[in-house]
C-alpha cells in the first residue's frame, strides 16, 4: 500500500507541476476518456488517484464527507478547500495522499490543483462502468446455457437412441452455440416444466423460472404466451391444426359439442381451453365449459391413457401428435373441424424474457440462414435422421 501511495502522490506531483494550463474542451476530453487530456490514456493512474484521495473502500469515510462534497461543487473554492484539507490530515491522519495534494499546492497555483481535483471528481463514474463492462465481458465468456429438450416426438426433430438424445434439434443447438463461441449443454426437460398452466393462466414453466435451463425446444407461438416468455427464431415447420378426439370407434357418438364433456388436454399445450374458446362456433359450450371439466396431463401419452381409462370423454390435440401416437398404434377418432392455435407453423425456442441468450442466439440462427449453414444442416439431416420420417426445414 505505501508503494502505492508514493507513486500515487508522485503521480500528483507530477500532474500539478508539469502538465501545462489546457482548454477546459481538452480537460474533458481527458476526463471522459474520449479526448487527448493528460489522463486520456492512463485509466490505472486514474484508479490510483481515486483510490488514494476517497481512501481504501473507494467512498469517502463519515469524517470526509464534507471534503467531498466540497471537491464535487460546481465552483470549488480554493481556500476553503484547503482549509477543509488540512483539517481533515489534522483530525484523521487523512487519506495517505491529501499531505501530497497540499505539498503540490504550496509549490503550484491553484490552476493545476484545480484541474487535479476536478478529474478525481470526474473520472470515478467512468472507471466505475469500465470495471464493470470488463467484470460482465468476462462472466459471458464463462457462461454455460443450457438447453432443455422436451422430446415429444419419435420423429426427425427429436428422438432417443441408444441412450441418447438425437435429432434435427439437437445438431441445431450444437451448432448455433458454435457459431456464436458460446458454451453449451443440452438436457431431456418434460414440456410441463417449460410452460405449464397454473390455474388460470398458462405460464413459464419451474425449469425456465428456477434457471435449470435457459431455454426450452418445440414450442409454438401464441397470443397468451407472449406474455410470459420470449421467443428465439423459428427454425422448424409443423403442421398446427387442431381436433377434438376420441377413443377409436367413437362408442358414445360425441360430436364437437363440448357442453358437459369432461375434455383432456396436454398441460402447457398451445391446443387449450383458451383456443377453444376463441373457438366457439366450432366447438360449442366451450364458453361455459368448467375447470372441472378439464383434465391436463403431462405428455401425450398419459392424455391417451386417460381417454382409453375413461378419465375423460374426449381430448383436445394437435393432429400432428395425434398421428405420431398412431405410429406406436394409440389410434384416436377426429370427430370435429380443425382449427388452428398457434401463430404461424414454425417451432421456436422459449426462454425467459430476461434471458442473455435470446440476442445471440437469434443473431447467430438469422446469419446462418443466411450463409446457407442452416439448410446445410437440413441437408445432412436427412442422411442422418431421414430414417425417422421428413425433414420438416423453414
Amino acid at each position: 500500500m505505501a508503494r502505492i501511495t508514493v507513486l500515487a502522490i508522485l503521480c500528483l506531483g507530477f500532474f500539478v507541476t508539469v502538465v501545462k494550463p489546457m482548454p477546459e474542451d481538452g480537460l474533458l476530453g481527458g476526463l471522459l476518456g474520449d479526448g487527448d487530456g493528460p489522463l486520456s490514456d492512463k485509466p490505472l493512474l486514474k484508479l490510483l488517484l481515486l483510490r488514494g484521495l476517497l481512501g481504501q473502500s473507494g467512498q469517502p469515510a463519515g469524517s470526509q464527507l464534507p471534503l467531498a462534497r466540497a471537491m464535487m461543487s460546481q465552483n470549488p473554492q480554493m481556500p476553503i478547500l484547503r482549509a477543509m484539507m488540512m483539517r481533515n490530515v489534522a483530525q484523521n491522519g487523512g487519506p495517505p495522499i491529501l499531505p501530497g495534494l497540499m505539498m503540490a499546492r504550496n509549490q503550484q497555483s491553484n490552476a493545476p490543483l484545480l484541474r487535479a481535483l476536478m478529474l478525481f471528481r470526474m473520472m470515478g463514474e467512468r472507471m466505475g462502468k469500465k470495471i464493470l463492462e470488463e467484470i460482465e465481458n468476462r462472466v459471458e465468456d464463462n457462461a454455460i446455457y443450457n438447453f432443455g429438450t422436451v422430446m415429444i416426438c419419435d420423429c426427425a426433430m427429436e428422438y432417443h437412441e441408444d441412450g441418447e438424445m438425437k435429432g434435427f434439434t439437437i445438431d441445431l443447438i450444437n451448432e448455433v452455440c458454435k457459431e456464436a463461441g458460446k458454451k453449451c449443454t443440452i438436457q431431456y426437460t418434460p414440456s410441463s416444466k417449460c410452460y405449464a398452466n397454473s390455474g388460470d393462466h398458462s405460464s413459464a414453466g419451474e425449469a425456465l423460472l428456477g434457471r435449470q435451463v435457459d431455454a426450452c425446444s418445440t414450442w409454438l407461438k401464441s397470443a397468451e404466451r407472449g406474455n410470459s416468455v420470449a421467443f428465439t427464431e423459428g427454425y422448424w415447420q409443423i403442421d398446427t391444426k387442431t381436433r377434438l378426439y376420441t377413443v377409436e370407434g367413437n362408442p358414445n357418438g360425441i360430436k364437437n359439442d363440448v357442453t358437459g364433456l369432461k375434455i383432456g388436454m396436454i398441460n402447457g399445450w398451445v391446443s387449450d381451453d383458451v383456443c377453444m374458446r376463441g373457438n366457439e362456433d366450432t366447438f360449442p359450450g366451450a364458453s361455459t365449459l368448467k375447470k372441472s371439466n378439464i383434465v391436463r396431463y403431462d405428455s401425450p401419452g398419459d392424455m391417451v391413457v386417460g381417454l382409453q381409462n375413461k378419465e375423460v370423454d374426449a381430448v383436445f390435440a394437435f393432429e400432428y401428435g395425434v398421428q405420431e401416437l398412431a405410429k406406436k398404434g394409440l389410434v384416436l377418432d377426429a370427430v370435429s373441424e380443425a382449427v388452428n392455435c398457434a401463430i404461424g407453423d414454425s417451432l421456436h425456442f422459449i426462454t425467459r424474457k430476461d434471458s442473455k441468450l435470446l440476442p445471440w442466439f437469434n443473431t447467430t440462427l438469422k446469419e446462418m440462414k443466411e450463409n446457407g449453414k442452416y439448410y446445410r444442416l437440413c441437408r445432412e439431416a436427412k442422411i442422418k435422421h431421414g430414417k425417422k420420417g421428413k425433414i420438416q426445414c423453414l
